[in-house]
């Protein structure tokens, strides 16, 4: 479980909705994070371009 100090310290870099699904994406401890509708996709990216593509491929695998 995360601590407040972590919770607190996660920059959001893009918090926007795709299809009408929420995505965020923020800067943590590992890399970048990805979290489509409230749920941890990845936490490796490299830059946030390749997370908003991966949240793109994600959304259309579910088929929505």
């Amino acid at each position: 479980m995360k601590t407040f100090k972590e919770i607190r310290e996660s920059k959001v870099l893009s918090k926007k909705k795709i299809k009408g699904i929420p995505v965020e994406i923020k800067d943590g401890k590992k890399g970048i994070e990805l979290r489509v509708d409230g749920d941890l996709v990845a936490d490796n990216f490299k830059s946030e371009k390749e997370a908003q593509d991966t949240a793109k491929e994600v959304l259309k695998a579910l088929g929505k």
